[in-house]
């Protein structure tokens, strides 16, 4: 029986040992050691990613914004189609391949030749983990490594960010992109030796120049031109403000810009060298200009202030505390470390991510990811810089138990919302059941009046195009209907009812029409096209 005396003393040790923890975390020095940081580092990571797999294959596929870039990544694996795969035979693929090579190199490694969903979410958990490695070490070098641990609990225990770790989408990849091409250059922005002749007239630029631009290319290849410029323009902006003429000049440098270049245009040079004008289509046009312009949906300007503020409670009411703070320090002039631009440049790059999308026509809230690395190390750099030294831990004590619990709840909680999210969808289910009553050389149809679901082709894991309007009437083979649509062709006798197929929200009917027409005495399609048995 737990006493009032016994839970008091609990309360006591735990208050102790949060001091303890807090006061470790304000000196730096303590842990400052290479190879010990690297194994506290890595632990954290081996926790996080055991962490991130518990139970990530239990819920089936069941978005389509998931589902679409698993079709991908079908095609990638069990296909061989590596350049621009085609989804359901015909449409081109929505996002660049980062997320889907991904994919397929671990499928690869793990010796798998099915897509199964844990295929499709591990880039995520892998995006994710460099995303808290890259967070860790910016931090660790600016403010010591239990300050980059600090950033690292904070990131990871964000529930979008949490969340999106276990989503397979390309949010994460184009996260890691981008948090590893801002660090990288706000590392190079903040050196101690920029003003060293030596390095100044060097005859080649700066090697972090170079991985900031193979980290910009790459952010383009995870979801487009945005991976470029947002982390760009906000180094720029610095450059400009400061008036650091040179290191502007450094940072356009041939080489650089060459390597930004390079790894950026590669995957798009190739489907223009082999032909695949759709490809370049969908993704110049549709997926970014549209978008934008408001050619898929025009949505509120302020569609973002919700979700900012309240997708990772308590924290997302802190962040943008820290990002005034940066702002105003830097007015100022009031850093810790004079003339330290990393937390304004942390902080314009928060603004300037929030006022693009903003801006845009088409807003999803998974575009808010890429806030999340920089504003763990804005939110730690914050209450690190406070001068009141019992005030500093008590607010580092009371941010790692915070961190703590977020960290249980959304390891508890984030399986039972995936699952939640699928309405009780059984698009397994309903797959094994088509495919065991339409053989797999057997022509299978989408009515017209169907949408087509990309969680049930997955799981299908075969085309099934639309009907053609002119076979619209006399199908030759399986077609899948909505129920209302075969109410209205009931009595046609064109269409034999096979089975009932129970989704989300919704029923599909499953028809033959060859067997139909067969039943009635007429041709098939192989006695029409004259291959009749001989006499």
């Amino acid at each position: 029986m737990i006493t009032a005396e016994s839970a008091a003393t609990v309360g006591a040790r735990g208050r102790r040992l949060l001091a303890q923890l807090g006061a470790g975390l304000d000196r730096p020095a303590l842990l400052g050691d290479a190879t010990l940081a690297w194994v506290v580092m890595g632990t954290v990571l081996v926790v996080a990613g055991a962490l991130l797999l518990f139970r990530l294959g239990a819920a089936e596929i069941c978005s389509s914004n998931e589902a679409v870039e698993a079709l991908a990544v079908q095609q990638m694996v069990e296909h061989g189609e590596l350049l621009a795969p085609l989804l359901n035979g015909r449409q081109p693929m929505f996002k660049p391949p980062l997320f889907h090579w991904t994919a397929t190199a671990i499928a690869r490694g793990l010796g798998t030749h099915e897509v199964t969903e844990l295929t499709v979410r591990l880039p995520s958990v892998a995006f994710a983990l460099g995303c808290l490695l890259i967070t860790m070490l910016f931090v660790r070098r600016w403010l010591g490594l239990t300050n980059g641990l600090l950033a690292g609990l904070v990131l990871f225990a964000a529930y979008q960010f949490f969340i999106e770790a276990r989503f397979g989408r390309v949010d994460m990849a184009l996260t890691c992109c981008e948090a590893l091409a801002l660090f990288t250059l706000l590392g190079w922005l903040g050196r101690g030796d920029r003003d060293d002749p030596v390095r100044t007239t060097a005859r080649f630029a700066d090697p972090r120049l170079y991985l900031g631009g193979a980290a910009l290319g790459l952010g383009v290849l995870a979801k487009g031109p945005v991976g470029a410029a947002l982390p760009l323009a906000a180094v720029v902006a610095v450059l400009v403000g400061e008036r650091r003429w040179r290191d502007l000049r450094a940072l356009a440098s041939p080489g650089p810009v060459l390597t930004l270049l390079a790894v950026g245009s590669s995957w798009y040079l190739a489907c223009l060298a082999t032909g695949r004008l759709d490809v370049l289509h969908r993704q110049i046009l549709d997926e970014n200009l549209s978008r934008f312009a408001g050619g898929i949906r025009t949505m509120s300007p302020f569609y973002y202030l919700k979700p900012l503020l309240l997708n990772s409670l308590p924290l997302s009411l802190l962040v943008p505390v820290a990002v005034v703070s940066a702002w105003r320090a830097h007015r100022a002039r009031d850093q810790r470390a004079a003339g330290d631009v990393r937390p304004y440049a942390l902080a314009l790059f928060w603004v300037l991510t929030l006022i693009f999308f903003s801006i845009a026509a088409y807003k999803r809230r998974a575009y808010l990811l890429p806030l999340w690395p920089p504003a763990a190390a804005l939110l730690v750099w914050w209450i690190h810089s406070w001068r009141d030294e019992a005030r500093r831990r008590a607010a580092k004590e009371c941010l790692v138990a915070t961190c703590g619990v977020l960290v249980l709840f959304n390891l508890g909680f984030a399986p039972f919302a995936e699952r939640a999210d699928c309405g009780g969808a059984q698009y397994r289910v309903a797959a094994s059941a088509i495919n065991g009553t339409v053989p797999r050389h057997a022509p299978l149809f989408f009515d017209a009046a169907t949408s087509e679901s990309a969680s049930l082709l997955f799981y299908l894991d075969r085309p099934v195009p639309v009907l053609p309007d002119e076979a619209r009437d006399r199908p030759e083979g399986y077609v899948l209907m909505p129920e209302r649509t075969w109410e209205e062709r009931a009595g046609r006798g064109d269409l034999r009812r096979l089975t009932t197929i129970r989704l989300e929200r919704h029923s599909l009917i499953l028809a033959d029409g060859a067997a139909a027409r067969r039943a009635c005495g007429e041709p098939d399609a192989a006695t029409a096209s004259g291959t009749a048995a001989p006499r």
